[in-house]
């Protein structure tokens, strides 16, 4: 390789490649991040937050705050928050001495840290977050970004303080089902009603062209009996933004929203998760 100017020539045995380009000039200036306010995370810890509530936020860029990920922080919580307003994702994580900063970052950003992230290398993860831009560094590799302008909903008041029902379950087993009754709701908007009794959750789907469809998931109860419809979809995505083996499903009446989160371990004490879907009138 050879850089003539602005031209490229490459040689190899048999072939010679002369590539024109343009002035380095001509490349647009790299933002400078005043540095307001910066954490740092272990790179798998940050992939895994982001991934876990990304699934949620909107892709309709009309409303960009919603087409966004909502990142705050107080004295002790590290927040992260997406929402379409049909469906709420929040993860949080217990720090120490936390600076006190909010921010929405766009949904493509948090897609690009994601594709960032090597799993397998232990380096930390530096979040910068300035006046209107942000910077993701890890090892030689840096991602600046702008920020989203904009209040983010302020989504606390619809996440339910208590329910009347509670039921646990294995992930799998209600991945599987859910994903057999999806495929009889498409014609519906991907609605499914989804039955809670003692030891078993139903789930319903009916297609008029094709069938219908019940998948039983054996289950644990606490509270009573109920039922909701919810998009299946939806529901999908909330399972499968977590890798933990057992969920719950939160729920009171019918048109109030269900809850799902999943059952953390030891090592995840400092962490809180849950991803609120709103009900379907059927």
């Amino acid at each position: 390789l050879i850089a003539n100017g602005d031209t490229l020539e490459i040689s190899a045995a048999h072939t010679q490649v002369s590539v024109q380009g343009i002035s380095s000039e001509e490349f647009p200036a790299i933002p400078v991040v005043n540095e307001k306010q910066s954490i740092k995370l272990p790179g798998q810890l940050m992939k895994d937050l982001l991934e876990r509530v990304s699934k949620a936020a909107s892709l309709d860029e009309s409303r960009p705050v919603l087409a966004g990920l909502y990142i705050h922080t107080d004295d002790s919580f590290l927040t992260l928050a997406a929402t379409d307003s049909y469906r709420l994702a929040e993860e949080k994580v217990a720090m120490k001495d936390l600076p006190n900063f909010q921010a929405i970052f766009p949904i493509r950003t948090v897609q690009e840290v994601i594709r960032l992230i090597n799993p397998d290398e232990s380096e930390e993860i530096e979040l910068v977050v300035g006046e209107n831009e942000t910077k993701f560094s890890s090892g030689d590799t840096t991602l600046i970004s702008r920020l989203i302008e904009g209040n983010f909903p302020n989504y606390s008041q619809i996440i339910p303080t208590e329910s009347k029902t509670t039921c646990t379950c294995q992930r799998d087993e209600l991945m599987a089902a859910t994903r057999l009754a999806g495929v009889f709701a498409r014609e519906s908007a991907h609605t499914v009603r989804v039955t809670i009794d003692d030891g078993l959750m139903k789930i319903y789907a009916e297609a008029a062209q094709v069938g219908q469809n019940t998948s039983e998931v054996p289950i644990e109860l606490k509270g009573a009996p109920t039922e909701i419809s919810l998009n299946a979809r939806f529901l999908l995505d909330a399972l499968g933004a977590y890798s933990e083996p057992v969920v719950e499903l939160k729920l009171n009446d019918k048109l109030d929203p269900c809850v799902v989160v999943p059952m953390l371990t030891e090592k995840q004490s400092t962490q809180q998760s849950l991803h609120l879907i709103m009900p379907l009138r059927s």
